[in-house]
């Protein structure tokens, strides 16, 4: 029998392994990024996903939107920090675009 400070440890090796799992799948695609805009487009994609998933935001929703608005470099950080995930009210108008497709 193992001492319960194992299995905890088991456990949340388990948990960090079940957490990168989508980068470490994602990896295999990414081989094709061969020149460093391609990495940095596709490490920003990877963030703003990740970013949606842990605020509990829909992720196709929050995509959309973003694709909407049109983020770029020139704007500022207040600006910009009306466009994340966290934000109450990107977080209200993502919830109210999925309750919309669920109700057609």
């Amino acid at each position: 029998m193992q001492p319960i400070w194992k299995m905890a440890a088991a456990v949340f090796h388990n948990l960090s392994e079940n957490s990168i799992r989508p980068f470490v799948v994602g990896r295999k695609g990414w081989l094709f990024c061969d020149t460093p805009a391609g990495a940095r487009a596709s490490a920003m994609a990877y963030t703003m996903v990740e970013m949606a998933k842990a605020n509990k935001v829909n992720v196709y929703h929050y995509l959309n939107f973003l694709f909407e608005q049109q983020p770029n470099g020139r704007m500022t950080d207040e600006e910009l920090d009306q466009l994340a995930p966290w934000n109450e009210e990107v977080k209200k108008e993502i919830q109210r675009r999925v309750d919309s497709q669920n109700s057609e």
